[in-house]
């Protein structure tokens, strides 16, 4: 098993050294935040490595009434709602 970060508990600024296309040329990684329902707020970041390549997106979401996008980088912020709400209305009845 190869990790993204050595195991050991280092402070994030150590771990900002850490390229992705360092280590890896062909790998899709999703990270996503714990505690989102009772910090009614959470986020998912993606990054994509092909080859000497890497794309990758950030979202972050908010609670009041419902999950809204807050922010979306590299992505299209339409097109994550949309998502949301295709799934909402599909799982909703």
């Amino acid at each position: 098993m190869r990790f993204i970060h050595d195991p050991k508990k280092r402070p994030s600024s150590e771990n900002l050294e850490n390229r992705v296309l360092d280590s890896w040329r062909n790998a899709l990684f999703v990270w996503y935040s714990s505690g989102s329902a009772s910090n009614q707020r959470g986020s998912v970041m993606w990054y994509w490595a092909r080859g000497q390549r890497l794309v990758g997106w950030y979202v972050s979401f908010l609670r009041n009434e419902a999950w809204k996008v807050n922010l979306a980088k590299n992505i299209d912020r339409e097109f994550i709602a949309k998502l949301f709400r295709d799934y909402y209305e599909e799982h909703s009845a």
